[in-house]
């Protein structure tokens, strides 16, 4: 717990450290010849792209970066990073320029955005390295694999194009749906022979994300790809909190402790009613700063390691809690929202099965306000 308000009003503490490990147990679950991309995306999953970058660059720790867009991918290449970076979603043919001056690899599934991209590598001189995106069958994006054989063959025609790298989205292994992932492993298996045959070289295959890389080796082929596991996220349908440590914690502090008597009605429209004697404490978060406040009163918080229930509606800034029981709070004290606190601990996967959101969206939990500041620790 800290001891000053150096930290604010409210802030995560992300430890390095643990995102560390949970990378090197990552590469502990694959082959050596198998390479490890580190999921960066939005942020780093809240927890701080700039960062988490720059730890996974500077120490090795994963051979590939991806993003979502092309912003993040700028950003990334502004922090300085010089490993690989991937672009997982789509892009406009107007960001090309760009997309090539800063030497990004573009997801490709359009012929269209290929022969641009194409025209524009040709006037630069230059070999642009992009990567296929393949749907096979569960995804919004991607080329679809019964048109991939042709789609692949054309874009190798292009002479300043270079297919690096094929990939799927595995989304059937979120959900553990055996059948569902065998099927699309298989559907893209095809794929990889009809290419095969067609001898055109594609040195990269990557399929495997975070529950994949546990659960189905037989996806992981030359690259994995790794963000909830690596952030120590929960998954579905296997138990990982033994293993991978959860790297960020969500902390405020008591701003003002009240008692108030039964039968006394406050909050927006005078909904929340008192049924007994209690004493609330107004603590500085809300849902400006953590959005999925916007349900907390179906949510409990740490105050001097005991549970304390949210009481109503957060509001923009801040939130109260039941510190009835808990005789000894004061002004200041630290609350966790979620992390640990003495022997108790609040995890994002308990958060998203009280608000009914889903384990799968778990991540979802740290996507944090700007208002919310970051803490490093190592």
């Amino acid at each position: 717990m800290i001891e000053s308000n150096d930290y604010g009003f409210c802030w995560t503490e992300i430890d390095i450290d643990v995102i560390r490990n949970n990378l090197i147990k990552i590469r502990e679950k694959v082959s050596n010849d198998t390479k490890v991309m580190a999921v960066i995306k939005s942020d780093a999953y809240g927890h701080g792209m700039e960062r988490i970058s720059q730890i996974i660059s500077n120490e090795g720790l994963a051979d590939a970066l991806a993003v979502s867009n092309l912003e993040e991918g700028l950003k990334l290449r502004r922090i300085g990073t010089g490993l690989p970076v991937l672009i997982l979603e789509n892009i406009f043919s107007e960001q090309i320029p760009q997309i090539i001056q800063y030497e990004l690899i573009p997801s490709v599934f359009s012929i269209y955005f290929a022969e641009n991209l194409n025209r524009e590598a040709k006037l630069k001189g230059i070999k642009q390295k992009i990567h296929i995106k393949v749907n096979t069958g569960y995804e919004s994006s991607g080329v679809d694999v019964e048109k991939c054989v042709d789609f692949i063959r054309r874009v190798n025609e292009l002479e300043n194009l270079e297919i690096e790298g094929i990939f799927t989205h595995l989304v059937s292994a979120y959900d553990n749906k055996k059948s569902l992932v065998y099927k699309q492993l298989e559907l893209l298996n095809n794929l990889l022979s009809e290419i095969k045959k067609m001898q055109i070289n594609i040195p990269i295959v990557h399929v495997a994300n975070s529950p994949a890389i546990l659960a189905y080796p037989e996806s992981h082929y030359d690259m994995v790809r790794v963000g909830t596991l690596m952030y120590g996220l929960s998954l579905p349908f296997i138990d990982t909190e033994h293993e991978f440590s959860q790297a960020m914690e969500l902390k405020a502090r008591i701003n003002s402790i009240n008692d108030f008597r039964q039968g006394k009605m406050f909050g927006y429209n005078c909904k929340d009613y008192i049924c007994s004697e209690k004493t609330f404490a107004t603590v500085s978060i809300g849902y400006y700063n953590a959005p999925f406040l916007l349900f907390s009163d179906h949510l409990d918080v740490l105050i001097r390691g005991k549970r304390a229930p949210v009481f109503g509606k957060a509001r923009m800034g801040s939130l109260i809690a039941d510190i009835t029981e808990i005789k000894d709070a004061k002004v200041g004290d630290e609350v966790v929202i979620f992390g640990k606190q003495f022997f108790e601990s609040i995890t994002p996967k308990e958060i998203s099965q009280r608000i009914n959101i889903g384990v799968t969206r778990c991540d979802s939990i740290c996507f944090l306000g700007n208002g919310t500041k970051k803490i490093y620790k190592e």
